[in-house]
């Protein structure tokens, strides 16, 4: 092992010895994005895709003919239990998972009562009147039709005669 892995190991250790950061874990409403820091950038596509505001629960954002598809893991949820809204080309997910009964005697309680609200950056303008959902075996999938913009626009240059030049242009 070279010496400066080394070094990073040792600046990951004293991180996890710091008392807050093991409160920030046992915290049900940290997420892991305050903790391990925000989520990679994803792939360029038409303008800077910048994943999601927090990795719970968990999503794939694809693209396939045309479509722009968003499955989000939501097990035990229903549908009058999600809202999903479109705002500024993010596309929001809040609910609550409520799972915790106070009458029954746990062992082992490792899924969480947590409220969530998860903001997905799109790659791509969407149009909000075409977007479709399904909940199917605790998957929530939201398919967004899109269209691929070419680049810039090209303005024409207009020919003008030199005797009627702008003035703007003789203040040059």
């Amino acid at each position: 092992m070279d010496m400066e892995k080394l070094k990073q190991w040792l600046d990951l250790t004293k991180q996890y010895q710091s008392e807050n950061f093991w409160h920030q874990v046992f915290d049900q409403n940290s997420t892991s994005d305050e903790l391990f820091g925000p989520f990679p950038q994803g792939q360029q596509t038409g303008r800077k895709f910048q994943g999601t505001t927090s990795t719970f629960p968990l999503c794939d954002v694809y693209e396939k003919d045309n479509f722009l598809f968003i499955e989000v893991e939501v097990p035990g949820l229903r549908r009058d239990q999600l809202d999903i809204k479109l705002e500024d080309n993010k596309l929001v997910i809040k609910s609550t998972f409520k799972n915790f009964q106070p009458s029954i005697r746990y062992f082992k309680k490792e899924r969480l009562n947590k409220e969530f609200e998860k903001k997905i950056h799109l790659p791509y303008d969407i149009d909000p009147r075409n977007i479709r959902s399904s909940l199917q075996q605790g998957v929530l999938t939201i398919h967004c039709p899109f269209e691929k913009k070419q680049g810039g626009v090209s303005i024409q240059i207009d020919e003008v005669d030199e005797s009627t030049s702008p003035g703007w242009q003789n203040d040059l």
